[in-house]
């Protein structure tokens, strides 16, 4: 009896024992997962953060090559811009470069038309001039070569220098007599074809220079 109730208390001690031990051994399987779990966990966090990272690298870099992309295209827009300024600019001279030049052409034929109006009025006022004072002294009208008139009829004809060469060879038989004023300029060829290619007679000239500048 009392061999049996040893035996009854080893077995309960013995499981007990073993209750303990599977305890254990269970609790350091549950801290080994624990473990590994955390392990794991700090890996997949490690990882995330890894490609967190990396995903944010890519990110930045993709927005570092599109703003560059969009800086190059807004740089090109603006040297299209500046080069169509440009020529737009230098149009804008060349035109005005070219109404300047109209406009100086424009006021050089002024001026010159100017200067012919003024010289064709000083010959008008000289050939009335020289009409009066044959009228004055002879006492009639002399013809007039000049001022669109052609009279060759008169007497007495009176015309310019430049109208006598322009009608040379309407004049060149037409008078006995010629008298030319202004003498001292008779080396220039229009003097000297009006006294040459003549067939008057008589030729005079008058001259109130008796010696010129240039020693001609």
């Amino acid at each position: 009896m009392e061999i049996s109730s040893g035996l009854i208390i080893a077995g309960i001690i013995g499981l007990i024992a073993g209750i303990v031990l599977i305890s254990l051994i269970n609790k350091n399987k549950s801290l080994s997962l624990l473990s590994d779990a955390k392990k794991e966990a700090e890996k997949i966090i490690e990882s995330a953060k890894d490609k967190g990272e990396s995903i944010k690298n890519n990110k930045i870099l993709q927005a570092k090559e599109k703003f560059l992309e969009l800086k190059s295209e807004h740089e090109k827009i603006i040297f299209s811009r500046e080069d169509k300024i440009k020529i737009i600019e230098r149009e804008i001279s060349s035109k005005e470069s070219k109404i300047d030049s109209i406009i100086k052409k424009q006021e050089s034929l002024t001026s010159d038309l100017e200067k012919k109006n003024a010289e064709i009025e000083l010959k008008l006022n000289i050939l009335e001039k020289k009409a009066k004072e044959v009228e004055k002294v002879y006492g009639f009208k002399p013809s007039i070569i000049g001022s669109g008139s052609m009279d060759l009829t008169g007497p007495v004809v009176i015309g310019n220098t430049q109208t006598l060469y322009r009608n040379i060879p309407e004049i060149r038989r037409a008078f006995g007599t010629v008298i030319l004023d202004e003498m001292h300029h008779v080396s220039s060829p229009t003097f000297s074809k009006i006294i040459d290619s003549n067939y008057a007679r008589y030729k005079i000239g008058l001259s109130g220079t008796i010696e010129r500048k240039d020693g001609k």
